[in-house]
Formats: structure tokens, sequence, C-alpha cells
């Protein structure tokens, strides 16, 4: 019997990506097409314009040489669900446990907002163009492909089409529900115990639960938005590899020395690397017990983008304390090393605020079991490549990370188990566990010396610190009358 394929398309700022993958999660084969984006004179400083008509191009240049069956491009919308099909949506008063901060769970479109920035129209024609009927990730679309379509993209009219999701909600769809009863000393851990950390230009960090539970600075919960039947709870950083990407470029000398032996060294394929053996090389030099110390007196608050969580305040600034006027290459390793901790830092925060949530949930009789406590990270995303950012996420949250078997694309693969949910028909959770895997030599576990779990407490209290600093330093001016 013909084994069945699944197309997936995710589609980014700056190109369309799809894969072809077989029924066991095996990425068959890929393909990347640019998306063009036009600057006009007259616009907006910061304003940019991409072409609806480009992006449809791109998907056609993307898939004609995949088939089978396709996912829908990433969905771009919010909406509250209020009309699902065949999902168990809860009343106002399930929603909210009584708490009305939660009931736009149990809402739709927010007629306010659409005023708030000008699109009454949509109010008054009670939403027919963007749509007020919703279907679940991973629910078949109408008939599945149309004729025109199917003629554009090389593919067969009636090709089953599921609904779309979010590309960060893919991803951890493409990693959460992968077996780890087998893999090393992780034993069984339960979805709602699992972390999905989507590192890239910024970072997403996603949380599921069986009960909603409300943690400030943390958008959600909202149910069913990634796995059916579970709430998601969605933290994140407004810059993680931009800022990695900004360190880098600020010790520009030495950058430019490090592109140079790069380009003259056998067997190493990036900066990244370079930059790991020189931490190695120098705290062997220091005669540190490990590489992490040698950022003992240097401090970096990695919200130059402002937090997205767990304080949720876009005004806040990125901080460093211990700097010289040294722009070498051992210079500038040691700040990525402290801008790589920082990182780590703030997932810790992140985790202890859901925790916090979740145990206030459980006082007050409303939560199952432990959920909310993570036991497991699973990353994805470009920074799931870099050994030292990996390491340090493990070692500063005390937890294993994982990441996917030959390095899959966690966010296609997430969309290629909506494809297969739709034309299956199949319970997602078990199409999750059958494509996603993790290998024995893919997790990491935390250095549990007692010396570096000291050092990193004590860095994570001059990380907070650094937060009530510029709080402080805020105060000061606005009271000073000079604000």
């Amino acid at each position: 019997m013909a084994s069945n394929h699944y197309l997936s398309v995710d589609v980014g700022t700056g190109s369309v990506r799809a894969a072809l993958w077989g029924q066991d999660g095996e990425c068959l084969s890929r393909s990347v097409c640019p998306i063009r984006t036009w600057t006009n004179e007259g616009m907006p400083e910061g304003s940019y314009e991409q072409s609806t008509r480009d992006i449809w191009n791109s998907i056609k240049r993307s898939v004609k040489h995949l088939c089978m069956s396709l996912c829908t491009l990433t969905c771009k919308w919010t909406y509250i669900a209020h009309d699902v099909e065949d999902t168990t949506v809860p009343s106002n008063d399930e929603a909210t446990n009584g708490d009305t901060t939660n009931v736009r769970l149990a809402k739709g479109w927010n007629d306010s907002f659409w005023c708030s920035i000008g699109l009454e129209c949509l109010v008054n024609e009670e939403y027919k163009r963007i749509g007020t009927k919703v279907q679940v990730p991973g629910r078949s679309v109408g008939l599945g492909l149309s004729e025109r379509a199917a003629v554009e993209l090389g593919l067969t009219p009636g090709t089953p089409v599921a609904t779309g999701i979010i590309d960060a909600h893919a991803g951890g769809l493409g990693m959460l529900g992968a077996d780890t009863s087998q893999v090393g000393s992780l034993g069984d851990v339960p979805l709602t115990s699992r972390l999905a950390l989507i590192g890239g230009t910024s970072s997403c960090h996603m949380m599921s639960s069986d009960t909603p539970l409300l943690v400030p600075g943390v958008w959600g919960p909202y149910y069913s938005a990634m796995i059916p039947g579970l709430y998601l709870n969605e933290g994140g950083q407004s810059a993680s590899g931009a800022l990695i990407d900004y360190v880098l470029h600020s010790y520009p000398g030495a950058y430019r020395e490090l592109e140079d032996q790069l380009n003259h060294t056998k067997g190493i394929t990036s900066v990244h690397q370079l930059i790991e053996s020189r931490l190695t090389s120098l705290s062997h030099q220091k005669g540190l017990p490990s590489l992490s110390h040698l950022t003992a007196h240097y401090h970096v608050l990695p919200d130059h983008h402002g937090n997205r969580s767990p304080l949720a305040d876009p005004t806040l600034r990125g901080m460093v304390s211990g700097l010289s006027l040294g722009q070498s290459v051992d210079d500038l390793s040691i700040a990525y090393l402290a801008t790589m901790q920082a990182l780590a830092y703030n997932t810790k925060h992140i985790i202890e605020a859901a925790e916090t949530s979740s145990e206030e949930t459980q006082k007050e009789g409303k939560g199952k079991g432990r959920e909310g406590t993570v036991k497991v990270l699973f990353i994805c995303g470009g920074l799931s490549s870099n050994p030292i950012f990996l390491h340090t996420q493990s070692d500063i949250t005390g937890l294993p990370v994982v990441v996917l078997s030959d390095n899959r694309d966690a966010v296609l693969l997430g969309s290629a188990i909506l494809a297969a949910t739709a034309s299956t028909g199949e319970d997602v959770s078990l199409i999750m566990a059958r494509m996603s895997s993790i290998d024995q030599d893919k997790v990491i576990y935390p250095d549990k010396t007692p010396s570096l779990v000291r050092f990193h407490q004590s860095k994570y209290k001059v990380f907070k610190f650094l937060y009530e600093d510029q709080y402080k330093y805020r105060r000061i001016m606005n009271e000073g009358g000079v604000m």
C-alpha cells in the first residue's frame, strides 16, 4: 500500500519555505523561495509593503516540485474561538473559573478594537470579509484544494487542506509530542510539563495546561490554540538572535578578525564555533572551574528591545555592568557569553512566573496535578544549533534540553502534522508522537556541579536586581521633575 506524504508551507517575512514529509516524520524534500519587500516615497519611516500576489507566486514556486497534501500557510490572525465545530469550548463560567479577567476565552471578535484602529467597517459588515466561523488547527477546510489552486500548485484537486496555525505554535506542535519515555533519564514527561522554546530573531516560550493559568506578563491562556483540548500560555523575548548579532557587531574589529580566521580554518563553519573555542581556552588559561565563570563580573539585562515576558514592559531597556574599553576577541567572547546567559536567565524568569501562577491556582483548588511545573525544554529555531545557547539554557534553568532528531525544522514539521490530521482524521496527539522524534545524543542535561549552581544562583540575583535598579533610576529622574 502506498504511504501518505504531507506538504507543509511556512510563509515568513522574507521567504516561503515548503517541505514534503513522510508519514513517520522524515523530511523528504525542502524548498525556499524569497518574498519581495518594497519601500516607497511618501511612506512613513520604517514602513514596508509586500504583495499578496507576490507571496502566492512564491508559494507556487516553492511547492510545484512537491506534491500530495498541502497544509495551509501560517495563520497571522488572532481570533478568540466562539463557534468552533466539534470542539468543546468552555462556558463563560468554566472558561473564567469565576475570574472575569479571563472572559475573553468565550467571545469572538472585539468590536471596540477594530473601531479603535479605524476598521469599524468590519464591525458594520458583521465581519464578512474576515469571517466569524473559525476552524481548529488541523481541521480539513471545505472540499479541499480548488481546481484553480491545484492547477497553479501542480497538485490534485480535492487534496485536503488543513486549517493553519501561527508559525511559533507550529514549532511547538512539531516538538512537544515526541515520545520521551525511552530517552535517557527523561521518562514519560506529560505535555503539561514541557516548554517549547522557539529561538530565532526573537523567541517564544510556550506552555500548555489542562486548566487556564493566568500568568502575569505572559499571553493567554488560549484554548486549543496549539494542542487541541489544552490551554496555551505564551511568553517570549523581544530580541534574542537579534541581540546576539547586535553584540557581535558591537566589536567590529574583533568580529572582522574572527571572520578572517573562519576563512582560514578547516572544519569550522561559523564564528560561533570560534567564540566557543576561545571561551574554552580562556577559562583554562585562568584556571576557572567552567567557561561560565568568565562572566563573574559582567552582567547583562537583555531587554534592548523591551521586555515581553514576564514583566510585559516595552519601555524597559537593556543594561550592561562590567564594560571596559577593550575591543579584542576575548572582550567580544565574554560579552557574547554574558548575553547568552542573560537570555537563559530570562527563560528562568518566565518559568518562575508560570510556576508561581500554577501554585496559586492549585491553592485555590482550580488546577489539576502539577501543571505549570516545567520538567524539560524543547528548543528549535536558529539558536537550537548553537551549543553554548543550549547548554546555557540547560544549566541555568536546571532542566534537560531536547532538540529534534536530524535537526528537523519543527515549524514545518508542525504544519505537516496538521496536514496529516486533516488528511487522515487521526487524533493530533497520536500523529505528534509518530512524526516527532528525538535521539539520545540530542538531549542535554544540566551541569549540577555545586560551584556552577551557586554561580548561576548569584548571577540570577544580579539579573533581577538590574530590573529593580532600572526602575529605581526612573523614579529618581521622575521625582526630580526632569522627565
